[in-house]
């Protein structure tokens, strides 16, 4: 994509951006879908980058800090009724590796953000110290509390003289459990204790990809990124887009 190039955004199917998630570092897909967008270029059919918006988690650590005393009061049915109606949470942004660094992650969350499926949105970014597409578009940072069983997992490591950059090369990570084979299990404890890392140990192949994954909750713990309707476009509204976007309503 050239900065000439318009870039134009539509909802799709999940088949149309298969292929760009499997080129994201968790390859399953995001549970309850209710919305995805695609970022084309004219004369080209391939999206070059997607974002997937999906159901909220009832259960988060952050949401009092993000909406204080909206969703803890009443009974468990009345709270997760709440929540559902109040709230959607972007669940992927990727964007084509030969595309990164213009300005799509950003601009397609300024297109969701423009017409939200509800009033509120959430975001967590894995890597939201090093991506700031969120705070771009205009989305504000909610602060968040270390995740016990990362803590869990860092102080184990430091007893086993394991350093969690490790995990990430699949050489040393081999290594490393020659040396500590009690090392499988800590990492398959750490899978089990979330929803979302639970499912990945049905694969055989499951270590390499839960290792790299509790790496980075380690050295780069997670971000959250919140907008309320309206928000993020006025604080968006003076500064500079760094890609033009066209967007539609039409669905495939």
């Amino acid at each position: 994509m050239t900065a000439a190039q318009p870039l134009r955004i539509r909802r799709v199917t999940f088949e149309r951006v298969r292929s760009l998630l499997d080129r994201h570092y968790t390859h399953h897909r995001p549970a309850r879908l209710c919305r995805i967008l695609g970022a084309f270029v004219p004369d080209d059919p391939r999206p070059i980058a997607a974002l997937l918006v999906a159901f909220p988690p009832l259960n988060a650590r952050w949401r009092d800090a993000a909406w204080p005393g909206d969703y803890h009061l009443g009974s468990r049915r009345l709270i997760a009724r709440r929540i559902n109606r109040d709230l959607r949470v972007i669940a992927r942004v990727v964007v084509d590796p030969r595309c990164r660094g213009q300005g799509i992650g950003a601009a397609l969350v300024r297109a969701y953000l423009a017409r939200p499926a509800t009033r509120r949105t959430e975001a967590i970014a894995s890597m939201g110290e090093h991506c700031p597409i969120f705070l771009r578009a205009g989305m504000r940072r909610v602060p968040t509390v270390a995740v016990r069983r990362d803590i869990g997992l860092d102080r184990t490591l430091r007893r086993l003289r394991i350093r969690p950059d490790v995990l990430v090369d699949a050489r040393l990570l081999e290594r490393a459990v020659r040396r500590r084979p009690e090392l499988v299990l800590l990492l398959a404890a750490w899978a089990r204790a979330s929803r979302g890392t639970r499912a990945a140990l049905d694969r055989p192949d499951w270590l390499p990809d839960i290792a790299a994954q509790a790496a980075r909750a380690i050295l780069a713990p997670p971000a959250v990124f919140v907008a309320e309707r309206g928000d993020a476009l006025r604080r968006t509204r003076r500064r500079r887009k760094s890609v033009t976007t066209e967007i539609t309503e039409s669905t495939e």
